[in-house]
């Protein structure tokens, strides 16, 4: 017994299906001959839409070919990453420590280097600036509040500037603030 059967088509699928075979015939045997079923069909021809820009302009022979707009000026591709990478040492200049690069602008804004703010130094501007940054520190940016951990104690202001002892770091708040009292 045989149980394939032939499925009745409407004139539809019929259409559909003869199409169908019609564009395998033309992909896929492009080189080949076609039947002669498939000479009859037309072929379906479109109009290229018209686009207001020409994404691919074609270059024809003698036409002087047309720079692009990086290559007439220098452009800095990676300006981005290099103001973040500034900005970055900046902030976490020496092993992430974000003191240390407030000591780095601060010199650098009085005219010295970190070296020497951090250095032995004891030359009076060295030394006064020192003091300013340390006073700064220990009261602007990281104010003691009772019971809570987020002051810096002043041996670790010390260890900040060079491993100077506590009691420098104590000194320097102290005359600082003198002189603020006193203007």
């Amino acid at each position: 017994m045989n149980m394939h059967q032939p499925i009745p088509t409407t004139g539809i699928e019929a259409e559909a299906r003869a199409h169908a075979k019609a564009v395998r015939e033309r992909l896929f045997n492009s080189g080949r001959k076609t039947s002669a079923a498939n000479q009859n069909t037309p072929a379906v021809k479109r109009e290229p839409e018209p686009r207001d820009v020409e994404f691919f302009p074609v270059l024809r022979r003698g036409e002087p070919r047309k720079q692009p707009q990086w290559a007439l000026q220098e452009t800095h591709f990676n300006a981005h990453i290099t103001a973040w990478q500034l900005w970055r040492a900046e902030t976490l200049a020496i092993n992430g420590a974000p003191l240390k690069a407030y000591i780095r602008r601060r010199a650098m804004e009085m005219g010295l280097t970190y070296a020497q703010v951090v250095g032995p130094s004891r030359k009076r501007e060295v030394a006064e600036a020192r003091q300013v940054i340390m006073w700064e520190i220990k009261t602007t940016l990281r104010p003691g509040v009772q019971g809570e951990r987020d002051y810096i104690s002043y041996p670790e202001l010390g260890r900040l500037f060079g491993g100077r002892d506590h009691t420098t770091c104590l000194w320097a708040v102290r005359k600082i603030e003198a002189q603020n009292r006193d203007k």
